[in-house]
């Protein structure tokens, strides 16, 4: 890049040719001309490249950019809706892809996922347009859906823990996420040193980088995923009976685990449930026995009540019976009746 001269005004000049036209850039100070002509350089630059540049090289562009921000899990999510989500758009220059294609590719995935699926393809979409230099186009979305959790009922709870007594590593896992409410990807990564007979600490995680592999994250979803939980009498006991075969208390995979507990449940003529039922269970436990949402918050590893607020309060059916029953008592009563 050329560098900026002083004109008589007192301000200065840059001046640089690109396929034989000349443009020139005029700013108080050396410095800012020298940035002006370096910003426009580089929007001619992405300009240009954007006529031949594929949305899938952008994703890869935008990827490598946030490499070391991004979560190997979410990286890993990112290749997958990469792969999968933009059959339509993913080989086309991105000068070539409009609006129009776009809500046409949007529209084509609403008939087959959900929405919010649908949503979080749109959004790597967007951020990667905006990473471009390009405007975010005006999409129709598919309405969001309410989520209906499916989570273990007071009379499966103690059923699901019988069906999983003395199944070794099995067992510790599931205790880990339903009488902790761990999630499952920290379950499997606490190590030895973290436990000292009767606390927990829960620091790290498990999860899968691009390749799809399990991979150990040292740093937990969030600052507040980082806490010293008490560990219960019933989970104690196995732990401290448990032989050490590694650094780790659980060797095996959360996808090996979900298989085997998903066998127990059948076996057993228990409902379907995953894994991460168990930990709503566990938080849905402790609203039920009327535990402030400060400390629920920080035994669940949250950092805001968002997520007990809107997720985690679909409160036991039984509750919920009861609770009707004393307000349409109560206005029975007020009327007379």
């Amino acid at each position: 890049m050329a560098k900026a001269k002083k004109l008589p005004s007192g301000n200065y000049r840059v001046q640089y040719l690109i396929d034989g036209k000349r443009y020139s850039f005029t700013a108080e100070t050396a410095a800012l001309a020298e940035y002006a002509a370096l910003q426009h350089k580089l929007e001619r630059k992405r300009a240009k490249s954007s006529t031949t540049k594929t949305l899938g090289a952008a994703i890869d562009d935008y990827i490598d950019l946030k490499s070391n921000i991004l979560s190997p899990s979410t990286i890993a999510g990112y290749r997958q809706i990469q792969r999968n989500a933009f059959p339509l758009l993913i080989d086309l220059p991105l000068s070539k892809i409009t609006e129009k294609l776009i809500q046409k590719q949007i529209n084509d995935s609403a008939g087959r996922l959900s929405a919010k699926t649908v949503r979080n393809h749109y959004g790597l979409l967007i951020a990667v347009l905006k990473n471009e230099g390009m405007t975010a186009p005006n999409i129709a979305l598919k309405p969001k859906e309410k989520i209906q959790y499916n989570i273990p009922s007071p009379e499966d709870i103690p059923k699901i823990m019988e069906a999983v007594r003395d199944k070794g590593q099995l067992e510790i896992f599931i205790l880990m996420v339903l009488t902790m409410g761990l999630r499952p990807s920290e379950a499997v990564a606490v190590k030895w040193d973290n436990y000292d007979g009767e606390k927990m600490l829960i620091k790290g995680s498990k999860v899968k980088d691009a390749d799809r592999n399990y991979i150990y994250k040292e740093r937990n979803k969030t600052y507040h995923s980082t806490r010293l939980l008490d560990v219960p009498e019933i989970l104690r006991s196995k732990l401290d009976n448990m032989e050490r075969q590694s650094e780790f208390i659980l060797t095996k995979t959360q996808t090996a685990f979900y298989n085997a507990f998903q066998l127990v449940l059948s076996k057993n003529g228990l409902p379907h449930y995953r894994v991460y039922d168990l930990r709503h269970a566990y938080a849905s436990v402790m609203l039920s026995l009327g535990v402030p949402d400060k400390y629920a918050m920080e035994r669940m590893g949250h950092s805001t009540p968002n997520m007990l607020k809107t997720v985690y309060q679909h409160t036991f059916k039984n509750k919920q019976d009861d609770i009707s029953k004393q307000i349409n008592s109560f206005f029975d009563e007020k009327a007379g009746k």
